[in-house]
């Protein structure tokens, strides 16, 4: 009997010293105290230099692990991000940044150009049939293929090819407003509707 005690406080005091020994867990909080613009952050990526973008309600935010450089849009100055509502964002293989917002339609940030360049706007205008057709995205994905996918408010699914700079659209019919999009491993894109249910589309004939 003695023995099982023994045994049995031996394992207790074992328990005990590993787990006093397991690393603690430390949670840090970025708020606009510590510099960021906006305190709702709508979408989050690190991209390959290893910053860490941040897309808020107010501008973009690029943290780089101990503070924060803030990119807003300047009316009238096309070398700033074209909105201020930033509601998601993708990298594609080059590193380009390719930025959806709410207020601006799509912004492209290649930092390997000149100053000058580095921000590019694709904003809809009035009477262009070859500018984007609505201000007002939600989500955006790239492919395989070299495209990139814009959900939007108003004109469903997009499509735009960064070579040729052309706008399409896909969908001609269903509900217009796009929620969020995912593109399946063998390459097929699944848009989510509002009040529509999902849909998929083939991006190499573009049927669905």
């Amino acid at each position: 009997m003695g023995r099982k005690v023994l045994l049995l406080w031996a394992a207790l005091f074992t328990g005990f010293f590993l787990f006093a020994q397991a690393p603690p867990l430390y949670f840090e909080k970025l708020t606009i105290q510590n510099g960021l613009s906006n305190n709702k952050v709508n979408c989050i990526i690190q991209d390959k230099r290893r910053f860490i973008w941040f897309g808020t309600n107010d501008g973009l935010n690029r943290y780089e692990g101990y503070n924060f450089m803030v990119f807003r849009h300047e009316p009238g100055n096309p070398e700033t991000i074209s909105g201020n509502i930033i509601r998601d964002m993708v990298e594609d293989e080059k590193g380009v940044l390719w930025i959806a917002t709410e207020d601006g339609g799509l912004t492209r940030y290649d930092h390997t150009l000149e100053p000058s360049k580095i921000f590019k706007q694709y904003k809809h205008m009035p009477g262009d049939n070859n500018s984007i057709p609505v201000n007002m995205l939600s989500t955006i994905i790239a492919d395989t293929l070299g495209y990139l996918w814009l959900g939007t408010s108003g004109q469903r699914v997009l499509r735009f090819d960064p070579r040729t700079q052309r706008f399409i659209k896909p969908l001609k019919e269903g509900t217009n407003t796009i929620v969020d999009l995912c593109m399946h491993p063998k390459g097929m894109i699944w848009p989510g509707k509002q009040g529509g249910g999902i849909v998929k589309i083939n991006p190499r004939d573009l049927s669905y």
